[in-house]
């Protein structure tokens, strides 16, 4: 009996146990790892053997590169890598979300333009003139409409 309560206990104690998962910004294949450069061809073909393993998650595929890092004399390089494409994604997530906090009052205001009391040339010059100053925010609306 008492055996049974304490194995149902550390079942519930590990299951509610905070995450040491942490968010991360996936890295694209395109972009370039200047740490790999000067290193050994087989030194390349073993990173990439590890960053291509589908199996493992983030946390084990860093773990492993930054083991080959220490082992060939690139772990500062590869940390710093690290350090930075966050700090780069995090600043892009930041760009993204204010662009996209924008969008609907700019769509709005688009849409605003066209009433019946103007010519056809005055609501696209007004619209025109409203794109070219929040570029980016229309192109994520252009993209919206045509999916």
């Amino acid at each position: 009996m008492y055996f049974r309560v304490a194995v149902i206990a550390v079942v519930l104690a590990v299951m509610c146990w905070p995450s040491e998962s942490e968010k991360i910004h996936t890295i694209a294949k395109s972009k370039p790892r200047p740490f790999l450069n000067g290193l050994s061809a087989d030194v390349k073909a073993k990173f990439w053997a590890v960053a291509k393993d589908k199996k493992l998650t983030v946390k084990q595929l860093r773990k492993k590169q930054l083991e080959l890092a220490k082992k060939n004399g690139f772990e500062d390089k590869l940390k710093k890598f690290y350090k930075a494409t966050e700090k780069e994604g995090k600043k892009l997530d930041e760009q993204r979300i204010a662009i996209l906090k924008k969008l609907p009052g700019l769509y709005k205001k688009y849409m605003d333009i066209a009433d019946d009391s103007k010519t056809m040339d005055n609501i696209l010059k007004q619209r025109k003139a409203l794109v070219a100053k929040n570029k980016k925010a229309f192109s994520a609306i252009r993209a919206l409409m045509s999916s």
